[in-house]
C-alpha cells in the first residue's frame, strides 16, 4: 500500500495525501511505558496530521465516511457509534469508551462533519529489579476532535478542526517494608492538557492551480509533582518538586501548488510565535527543622517564520525527480536560529514491480505547529527522534520497494540521521533526556507473504548503529539511549469474508541503553495478538487486542519494568 500511494502521488489528488498520512515513517526509539507493541514498522508521524489536513483542503467530503457499508455514490447518511470495554492489566481492571458521530450532507452545499469523544483508564503493577516492592502505574486519558469540511462553492473548500485531550497519570514505587519500614511516598504524578485548532480555506484558480491559507493553534499545558519523601519515624525526609510548563503556538500559513506540463511547484510562507511559560519549585524536609523551597521560572516569545519552495518533475514516466528549499526563522531569548533547509530526491521504476529511491533532507522539529507544506520528499519521510523546538535533522534515505509477483512484496529501507537538539522522553519520569547531537544509521527489511486464501505472512527485521555526540554528556561516545540494536517483528493474519480477522506476531526488541550512562537492558520476545468481528451487517463490532501474552519480564528504562500480560476488549455498535 505504501509502495502504491507513494508511486502514484499527485498533489492535486487528496487520496495521495492521505496515503502519506498512514504511511509514516518507524520510531526508532523504545521508551513507552504503557502497553503495545515496539514500533519497529512504519505507522503515523508528527507530519501525518498535515498530511491528512492537506488532503482535507482538496477533497473535505472525504472526511466522513459509512463504517457500515460502502457505497459507488456519494449519499447523505448519518452515522453514530458507541462502544465500551475493558483493561485487563496487572493491577485493577481499567475500562475504555468511546462516542462517535459522523455524517454528509449535500444540501445547501455539501458538508461532513466527524467528532469522537474517547476514554481510557488503565492500572499497571509491575515487580522492579532494585527491590523487593512494586512499580505502578495509573492513568487517565479523556480526548475528544471536532471536524467540519464544507464545499460552499465549486471552486472553494473550508476544513476547520479542534482536538483536545487531558492525560492524569500517577507513577508511584511501593518499597519493600524491610527495606523502609516506616512508609514513603516515591510518586510522580502529571497532567497534561493539549488543544489544537485551526480553519483553513483553500480555493482552485484552474487547472492544477490551487491555494491554501490557514489559521493553526496550538496549546499544550503540562504540570507535574514528584515526590521522594521517607518516613523516618522522627519526621519526613526528602524532596518534593513541582514544575509546569505552557506552551503556546499561534501560526498563519499560505501555501500555492501549480502543475505546468511535466512540473508541479508547490510554495509559500508560514509564521507566527511560540509563547513557553515554566515553573520549577523544589521543597526539602527535613526532622526537626521547617521545610525549606526554592523556585525557578522563565517565560519565552518566539517568532518563527518559514519559506519554502519545491519542484517536483517526472522525467519520463519512470523518471521522477524532486527538490526543494525551506528558510527557517527562529528568534526569542531562548533560541535564535537563522537556518537554510534543501531536501533533493529522485524516483525510478527500472523495471514492472521495482521502485528505488533515494533523497536528502534537512528538516526542523515539526512538534509545535501543522504545517501547509511538503511532506517528505518523492514520498520517503525520516525516521522520528525526538526533538527540541529549535532542534533539527538531517537525513539521507533509500528505499526499495519490490513487487515480485502478485503474493509476495519486499522492501529494504536505509536512513542515515544526524540529529541536532535531541529531547527523548525518560520512561516513569516527567523529565527528557537532552543531547546537543546525534547520529543514528538504520536498515531494515520487511516481507509481505499472501500464503492463501484470507491468510497473509509479514515480517520486519530492523538494525541500528546510533551514537551520543554530545561532549557535555556523561554517554558521549556510547549509543543513543533506548534505541535497540536489532528489533523485529513477524506475524500471521487471516481475514474470513465474514468480517472476521485475527492476527498473532512476535515482536523482539534487542540490547540497547537504558540511560544517558550506558545501563544495557536485555533484549526481549513479546507475543501479541488481535480480533476484529463485525456481525450483523457491520451493525456490531468487538475487537479484542492482547500484549505480552507470555508475561514476559522487561525493562523499559534502567530499573523501570515494562508492562505485563494486558487485554483490551470493546464492543461498539453503531447506529
Amino acid at each position: 500500500g505504501r509502495y502504491y500511494g507513494d508511486a502514484v502521488f499527485d498533489p492535486f489528488t487528496a487520496s495521495g495525501y492521505f496515503d502519506q498520512a498512514v504511511a509514516g515513517s518507524p520510531s526508532p526509539v523504545f521508551n513507552n511505558l504503557r502497553f503495545g507493541e515496539p514500533a519497529v514498522e512504519p505507522r503515523g508521524n508528527a507530519l501525518s496530521f498535515s498530511a491528512f489536513f492537506q488532503g482535507l483542503l482538496l477533497d473535505p467530503q472525504m472526511l466522513a465516511g459509512s463504517s457500515r457499508q460502502a457505497t459507488l455514490l456519494r449519499v447523505p447518511f448519518f452515522e453514530a457509534t458507541v462502544g465500551g470495554g475493558f483493561v485487563s492489566d496487572t493491577g485493577s481492571p481499567g475500562w475504555n469508551g468511546t462516542i462517535e458521530m459522523q455524517g454528509y450532507q449535500p444540501l445547501p452545499f455539501p458538508v461532513s462533519f466527524y467528532a469522537q469523544v474517547s476514554g481510557l483508564e488503565a492500572d499497571t503493577q509491575q515487580g522492579l529489579d532494585t527491590t523487593s516492592g512494586l512499580l505502578r502505574l495509573e492513568d487517565r486519558l479523556i480526548s475528544g476532535s471536532g471536524y467540519v469540511a464544507m464545499q460552499p462553492g465549486p471552486y472553494d473548500r473550508v476544513v476547520a478542526y479542534v482536538n483536545s485531550s487531558k492525560l492524569d497519570n500517577r507513577l508511584s514505587a511501593i518499597p519493600d517494608p524491610i527495606i523502609l519500614p516506616f512508609g514513603a511516598d516515591l510518586s510522580d504524578d502529571g497532567t497534561t492538557r493539549t488543544t489544537n485548532a485551526g480553519v483553513a480555506w483553500s480555493h482552485t484558480f484552474g487547472y492544477r492551480n490551487v491555494a491554501n491559507a490557514a489559521l493553526f493553534y496550538t496549546n499544550v499545558d503540562q504540570n507535574a509533582v514528584g515526590t521522594r519523601l521517607a518516613e523516618t519515624g522522627v519526621g519526613e525526609v526528602g524532596t518534593v518538586v513541582e514544575s509546569g510548563s505552557l506552551q503556546q503556538t499561534y501560526l498563519a500559513a499560505a501555501s500555492h501548488t501549480y502543475g505546468i506540463g511535466d512540473w508541479v511547484f508547490r510554495y509559500g510562507a508560514e509564521g507566527g510565535k511560540i509563547d513557553v511559560a515554566t515553573t520549577e519549585s523544589a521543597t526539602f524536609y527535613f526532622p526537626f527543622i521547617p521545610p525549606q523551597s526554592n523556585s525557578v521560572s522563565s517565560d519565552d516569545s518566539i517568532d518563527i517564520g518559514r519559506i519554502y519552495f519545491d519542484a517536483l518533475y517526472d522525467i519520463t514516466p519512470n523518471l521522477k525527480a524532486e527538490a526543494g528549499l525551506f528558510g527557517t526563522l527562529m528568534d526569542g531569548a531562548s533560541v535564535d536560529e537563522q537556518r537554510l533547509e534543501p531536501r533533493a530526491g529522485l524516483a525510478w521504476t527500472p523495471a514492472e514491480g521495482q521502485y528505488l529511491r533515494a533523497a536528502y533532507m534537512r528538516e526542523p522539529s515539526s512538534i509545535n505547529y501543522a504545517t501547509l507544506a511538503p511532506v517528505g520528499v518523492v514520498g520517503l519521510q525520516s525516521n522520528q527522534i525526538g526533538l527540541q523546538p529549535e532542534g533539527h535533522s538531517d537525513t539521507f534515505a533509500a528505499r526499495w520497494d519490490a513487487e515480485w509477483s502478485s503474493r509476495f512484496f519486499t522492501s529494504v529501507d536505509y536512513q542515515h540521521q544526524e540529529l541536532y537538539d535531541i529531547s527523548l522522553a525518560i520512561p516513569a519520569t516527567a523529565q527528557t533526556l537532552d543531547l546537543s547531537q546525534g547520529r543514528m544509521d538504520r536498515l531494515s527489511a520487511t516481507a509481505n507473504l499472501w500464503i492463501g486464501g484470507g491468510l497473509g505472512a509479514f515480517a520486519t527485521l530492523a538494525y541500528a548503529n546510533s551514537e551520543n555526540q554530545d561532549p557535555s554528556s556523561e554517554g558521549f561516545g556510547l549509543a543513543l539511549p533506548y534505541i535497540p540494536e536489532v528489533a523485529a517483528r513477524v506475524g500471521l493474519t487471516y481475514v474470513h469474508p465474514s468480517n472476521v480477522s485475527v492476527s498473532l506476531w512476535g515482536s523482539y526488541v534487542g540490547q540497547r541503553l537504558g540511560d544517558v550512562i550506558g545501563t544495557e537492558l536485555e533484549p526481549f520476545w513479546t507475543l501479541d495478538g488481535a480480533l476484529q468481528w463485525e456481525p450483523l451487517d457491520k451493525t456490531v463490532a468487538l475487537e479484542l487486542s492482547a500484549y505480552n501474552l507470555l508475561d514476559e519480564e522487561f525493562q523499559v528504562a534502567t530499573g523501570t519494568p515494562g508492562w505485563g500480560r494486558t487485554i483490551v476488549g470493546t464492543l461498539k455498535v453503531r447506529f
